[in-house]
């Protein structure tokens, strides 16, 4: 092939990102973090379903073709998996594009679209493609009936929890993760293959049979996800109350967090005979609530809590007046300065940051007042920006300083809503739009740090088992053996380095982790007087492979030649003495074993299937001759030796050798455990989860914010990180059980603030009073 030719074919090809998937992305961004981790879990466990969906259909349609009649029908089938085949990335790839713009669509409102046939059906004008259109709409509509029917609860608990993260309101049709959207997205991509109508509805079934029929598991995952954010956890018997009764569950005005919690509401900010204020005071109300946002004193009294009611008295009795504020709107302006006390003396947050937030409680009041859907929609802008900032904010603490790019960033929006905010309530989606993006940001950054750190981490923890495992099996193959002091350096030296390695790169089960093990076999038996004529002979046949692969170890390695080369010179003087029957007189006395009490459990060498058993003294001593070959011996005669193996270049056949367990390999480093298992504090560690935030204290004093990045299982590290992503401690669990049963750790709830505080301040106010 001419070189331009080569050059040609070797391009590669950089596929665009369409700027409707970069648009979608980009209003995903905008969601609050609870709908960003169902959007990742949905898309993935769909992904598997739909890999599923292609292998089947590769089979189904070829034995379709195998099946097949006539050889027209066999090449419709042929012809069709041929395209599937081809299509098959595009399709994977689009759909999870489909996927992506209905959580989009969430963030702006915009309906999804369904496909629809392209005239009317009409009993003159249908034709051969627009009865196929029907047959593949009526194949995708009853698989979407059966799939809503079968899984009604489930999509009604799931379109619940989402409408009251977004603004816009949620059902069945819009749901991204909905029967109706999924298959209508599978649908649209169907239309692209061009096969036969034939093949078509065979796939529509396929889809239903593999994915349709088993969204169940993903409807649980997800919904479980929202559970542990605290979106609705006790929604379950609401919801199935809310479909035994479909009328009043319409009713409910904007996706309501529970019914009893609007019901609540409804009581206390509508008390008995109490009228709302008029149109004209409310705005003289707002108007004045504008005016007080800006004063000094909301900044002065922050730290304690500030009381509006107070405020705007204040503000009309200096202006010569009587404040005329009516009793709903007394009550809500009550209930937002409770809320914020409550935020004010919430332990989660650093003292500098609940300071910042609390300064957002007039501009709430005003939203309060102006948009009665605000308590009763959890997905309300001013909500979702109060929560997300909260949670930002969880991980920040006072020594990162005012300058931080956080609280910089929380700083300057809460500075233009004092500054900006009048009357237009949709300054919150701008400004929650802008924080969300800003967070987005951050979060990769620290995404990137903090994988660099695992990965660290996850390296250190397999190199500590290696080099357990390595020490184990040097220890089992060594012990009460008196070797050469050439080969007691060999071993513990390159060669230990050669098994580490090879550890490292094919895990303890691979052929070449055996190979290295039965060299090191080899050379500890090869270093002993052989005591028949059979065993000597064996010895010298045994060598010459031996010294070419301890050579191709420690060629792997990268061990000086120079220093190879003066290694097995001295080797060879070793094996030359043992032919000879001259053992080495300045050889170590042997090593104590293993303490038997510390020992870690093993598994059997000819059991792979890790089954443990205690290391019995014979493992122990592997190669030595059993008590009776100590015998008296004539003169000229050798004692018996191992029989031999049967391999291409013989070795000696030996009792097998007790195999470390590398699940068992760090109990030999690790002191028993300094806590009983039923401790609660242990308990509770054991229930913490990757992803939740905790506060710290060290041996001096000082607190720090971290996060629980993972659980490092070789090793059972704990390993926290803050909020860049930098690792900042790790611990065993015993350790945190230590730390929690002396203060030094307490578990953060990083729960949706707003909703939190109003849920304690709603069952604080619903209890009877003293």
């Amino acid at each position: 092939m001419a070189d331009h030719a080569k050059k040609v074919a070797n391009v590669k090809v950089v596929h665009l990102e369409p700027e409707s998937a970069r648009l979608a992305k980009a209003r995903i961004a905008r969601l609050p973090a609870a709908v960003h981790a169902i959007h990742e879990k949905g898309k993935f466990l769909l992904a598997a379903r739909l890999k599923q969906f292609f292998d089947r259909a590769d089979d189904s349609l070829f034995e379709l073709a195998d099946k097949a009649t006539t050889n027209a029908e066999q090449n419709i089938y042929f012809d069709s998996m041929r395209e599937v085949r081809v299509q098959r990335r595009g399709i994977e790839r689009r759909f999870a594009i489909e996927i992506d713009a209905a959580f989009a669509n969430l963030a702006t409102g915009a309906m999804p679209e369904t496909p629809e046939v392209d005239e009317a059906f009409t009993a003159d004008a249908l034709s051969l493609v627009q009865n196929d259109d029907l047959e593949q709409m009526v194949a995708i509509e009853s698989s979407v009936s059966r799939a809503n029917s079968e899984y009604a609860e489930q999509v009604q608990q799931l379109s619940l929890r989402l409408d009251t993260l977004v603004s816009v309101k949620v059902f069945e049709k819009n749901n991204p993760l909905g029967p109706s959207v999924l298959a209508n997205g599978f649908m649209a991509q169907a239309k692209r293959l061009d096969i036969d109508l034939k093949a078509k509805l065979v796939l529509f079934k396929l889809f239903d049979k593999t994915l349709m029929h088993n969204l169940g598991g993903v409807y649980e995952a997800v919904n479980q996800i929202l559970i542990d954010h605290n979106i609705l956890p006790s929604l379950t018997t609401a919801a199935r109350r809310q479909a035994n009764t479909p009328a009043p569950a319409q009713t409910t005005p904007g996706g309501d967090a529970t019914p009893e919690l609007t019901q609540a509401l409804q009581g206390l900010l509508n008390p008995a005979g109490a009228r709302p204020a008029t149109e004209p005071q409310l705005n003289e109300l707002v108007s004045m609530l504008s005016m007080v946002q800006q004063a000094p004193a909301v900044s002065e009294r922050a730290q304690t809590g500030i009381s509006s009611l107070q405020l705007i008295e204040e503000l009309y009795k200096n202006k010569g007046g009587q404040a005329s504020i009516s009793a709903t709107e007394r009550e809500v302006m009550n209930l937002v300065d409770m809320l914020f006390k409550f935020i004010l003396a919430d332990r989660n947050l650093s003292q500098p940051m609940k300071e910042l937030l609390a300064l957002m409680q007039i501009p709430v009041i005003k939203v309060s007042l102006l948009d009665k859907s605000f308590f009763a929609k959890g997905g309300h802008s001013a909500r979702k920006l109060l929560n997300d900032m909260a949670t930002a904010a969880l991980g920040w603490q006072g020594t990162d300083g005012r300058r931080d790019a956080l609280y910089t960033k929380m700083q300057s929006i809460v500075d233009q809503l004092l500054t900006s905010f009048d009357s237009d309530v949709s300054i919150f989606n701008d400004l929650h739009a802008d924080f969300s993006s800003f967070v987005e940001k951050e979060r990769r950054r620290a995404e990137v740090i903090e994988k660099r750190t695992l990965d660290a981490e996850d390296g250190k923890a397999r190199a500590e088992v290696a080099r357990t495992v390595v020490s184990i099996e040097i220890e089992l193959r060594t012990v009460d053996e008196r070797l050469p002091q050439v080969v007691a350096e060999l071993i513990n030296g390159p060669w230990n380095n050669v098994m580490f390695v090879t550890y490292l790169k094919y895990g303890h089960k691979a052929h070449e982790w055996q190979s290295v093990l039965s060299t090191l076999d080899d050379l500890v038996w090869s270093t002993k007087i052989p005591r028949t004529n059979d065993a000597r002979k064996q010895l010298i046949r045994l060598i010459p492979e031996l010294l070419k692969r301890l050579r191709s170890g420690l060629d792997s390695i990268s061990f000086n030649p120079f220093q190879m080369s003066e290694l097995f010179k001295k080797l060879e003087d070793v094996h030359l003495g043992a032919i000879r029957g001259k053992a080495e007189e300045d050889a170590p006395k042997p090593r104590a074993g293993i303490d038997k009490r510390s020992a870690p459990k093993v598994s059997s060498a000819s059991n792979d299937n890790e089954v443990l058993a205690p290391i019995p003294d014979t493992a122990k001593r592997q190669s030595a001759p059993p008590p009776t070959v100590k015998a008296e011996v004539t003169p000229g005669e050798i004692p018996a030796a191992p029989a031999v193996k049967t391999q291409s270049v013989p070795g000696p056949q030996r009792q097998p050798v007790a195999k470390a367990n590398p699940a068992d390999a760090e109990k030999v480093r690790q002191s028993p455990p300094p806590i009983s298992a039923d401790n609660a504090d242990l308990q509770q560690v054991e229930t913490f989860g990757q992803g939740g935030w905790f506060e710290m204290v060290d041996e001096k004093g000082e607190s720090t914010r971290c996060r629980l990045a993972a659980i490092i299982k070789p090793t059972g590290k704990y390993i926290f990180v803050n909020r860049s992503g930098m690792k900042v401690a790790e611990h065993t669990k015993y350790e945190l059980a230590e730390l929690l049963g002396a203060k030094r750790l307490r578990a953060l709830d990083n729960t949706m603030l707003f909703d939190r505080a109003l849920e304690t301040v709603v069952s604080s106010l619903r209890k009877p009073q003293p």
